[in-house]
């Protein structure tokens, strides 16, 4: 269910009971006088609301009852046993979050070491190859090496040795 059609469905199905009068002014004229020491309609009317909300949004359509009267401070805790009031909910939801926030950003920084890590280790790896190649040409030897090969001779000063291979005739 929507919970825009649910919360509609809820308004529809829950002021039924009531007059106008009696919803927006407390009480109606045309009505009898309530009994002494019985609830304001705003009680009553929101621990009617209270108990479709929670049939209707909550456990058809979030699952379960977390809808547990308009205002529990008036109401009371609502119709199920344990069931917390909404903004205790909301205060756990919002503690969740704030804790997942958190996990989230303390990723997002690891995260963001790890690549700096890596560029920094990827510039020390530069670094060690310039060196290499800079220590290799200053290497009197590699550079022996390089002008004999350049002639055709390897780092001894020999001609390399040119193995030919040989055909073989069948003697017909």
């Amino acid at each position: 269910m929507n919970p825009a059609t649910g919360a509609k469905q809820v308004v529809h199905d829950g002021s039924s009971g009531w007059t106008w009068e009696q919803l927006a002014y407390g009480s109606d004229p045309t009505q009898k006088a309530p009994a002494a020491g019985s609830e304001p309609v705003s009680v009553t009317y929101g621990r009617h609301i209270g108990a479709i909300a929670t049939r209707y949004l909550g456990r058809l359509n979030l699952g379960d009852g977390y809808f547990c009267g308009v205002q529990p401070g008036l109401s009371g805790a609502g119709e199920t046993a344990g069931c917390p009031p909404m903004h205790d909910q909301l205060k756990r939801l919002a503690a969740e979050l704030a804790r997942q926030r958190q996990s989230a950003k303390l990723k997002a920084q690891n995260r963001a070491t790890a690549i700096a890590s890596a560029k920094a280790q990827r510039k020390v790896l530069d670094a060690q190859i310039v060196n290499t190649k800079l220590s290799a040409q200053n290497d009197l030897k590699v550079q022996k090496c390089l002008i004999l090969a350049r002639v055709g001779l390897d780092c001894d000063g020999h001609k390399a040795q040119v193995v030919v291979g040989t055909v073989q005739s069948s003697g017909k």
